[in-house]
Order: structure tokens, then sequence, then C-alpha cells
């Protein structure tokens, strides 16, 4: 499984959107504190796979489809274990 981690950054706004293609994988996708510390209720585990293709899907953790805000800068870490994630957007 393929991971990368972006750098820190405000999350000021409500959701996650992916363009993916898992080409028979799947992605999800964990929030981390601006030190890389998992953040409770979003980490790997409460991840929901993506696992079709798809231009603007949205990431979503257990029962939330928001990131978390207020707690100073996040980081996200994908976790894509085949095909190509194209692009990412806090929107």
């Amino acid at each position: 499984m393929y991971g990368s981690t972006t750098r820190p950054s405000k999350a000021n706004t409500a959701a996650l959107s992916v363009n993916v293609a898992p080409t028979g994988g799947q992605l999800r996708v964990e929030v981390l504190d601006a030190a890389g510390v998992p953040i409770p209720r979003y980490t790997l585990a409460d991840s929901t796979p993506i696992t079709t293709d798809n231009l603007d899907a949205t990431a979503t953790w257990e029962a939330t489809s928001t990131l978390p805000t207020g707690n100073g800068p996040i980081r996200l870490r994908f976790h894509l274990s085949a095909g190509d994630l194209y692009a990412y957007a806090i929107t």
C-alpha cells in the first residue's frame, strides 16, 4: 500500500474531495495534527474506503464527511493500494 502525507494546512472548510482511480484497489484517508499524530475519529481505521473511479469523491470517516476544524493545522495521509490519486481539494 502506498502512503503519502501532505504538509500542514488549515482546514477552514468542511469537506475533502478526491479525484481517484483506484483500479481494483482502494483509497483511504486519515487526518493528522500538525505533528503527524492521527486525530481521533479520523484515523485510518475510521476511514471509509473509496473503491471506484471518481472525479469528485467525498472522503468520509465513520458517520462524518466533514474535516475537523478549530484544532489548528491538519495534515492528510493518503493510503492507496492500487491505481492513481490525481488531485484532492479541501472544499
